[in-house]
């Protein structure tokens, strides 16, 4: 079993109370599938950076849950067919965990970015030199 995010978008023309009633159902639904539920969270109504379905906003809704790989398509179809769900997302969370190890990586092998001053060694004064070449003499 690997563990997948699901993140849905519930249309605004329902209630709140009605919103969270249909994540309870899609909830009961992912549950009797086999999901074991490890996180959930309601971000209320937020407003969609582009219209979805000719709505504007929606009641957003996150699920992290381990499931069988194989029983996501078999959502995706029964969350296309809900008529409340305007949009939704799976998304595997090893794939992001990797990524990110990935992106830390790729940083540590940029090189110094152009334009940053060089370290260059100390020039040494030649008065200096003179300095500490007559007193070691004194000695």
């Amino acid at each position: 079993m690997k563990k997948y995010e699901l993140v849905i978008i519930l249309s605004p023309e329902n209630t709140e109370k009605e919103a969270q009633d249909s994540a309870a159902k899609i909830k009961a639904h992912l549950e009797t599938e086999g999901a074991k539920i490890s996180y959930e969270d309601f971000w209320g109504l937020r407003e969609l950076a582009y219209p979805i379905k000719k709505h504007t906003s929606g009641y957003y809704f996150l699920y992290e849950m381990e499931i069988d790989g194989a029983k996501i398509q078999g959502f995706d179809r029964d969350f296309l067919i809900n008529k409340d769900i305007i949009r939704h997302l799976v998304v595997l969370m090893e794939t992001q965990e990797r990524q990110a190890l990935v992106d830390e990586k790729e940083e540590e092998k940029k090189p110094a970015r152009r334009g940053a001053p060089k370290k260059s060694a100390p020039k040494k004064s030649s008065k200096l030199d003179k300095v500490l070449d007559d007193s070691d003499l004194n000695v």
